[in-house]
């Protein structure tokens, strides 16, 4: 839907000193879609997100834990 608004300025003596066209399209949509309730439950979305999170760290550190490369060193091993 466009609006459109027309005006023009006139002077102090009566005079028109100009005119102007203005047209307005609507860019947004004024309905919006309802959300369902998964997106709603603010708790399930926080523990999956934290869930996720946890995985993604705890397992590569873990592992560099269990199994370090062949070569490394432990703590106190090595010279200053």
């Amino acid at each position: 839907m466009a609006h459109v608004v027309a005006g023009s300025w006139i002077s102090a003596a009566g005079q028109m000193m100009g005119y102007f066209l203005q047209v307005r399209k609507q860019t947004a949509m004024d309905e919006h879609l309802p959300t369902t309730k998964l997106v709603e439950n603010w708790k399930f979305l926080l523990v999956v997100t934290i869930g996720l999170i946890l995985i993604a760290y705890t397992i590569p550190v873990s592992q560099m834990f269990i199994d370090p490369p062949s070569d490394a060193k432990g703590f106190g091993e090595g010279k200053i």
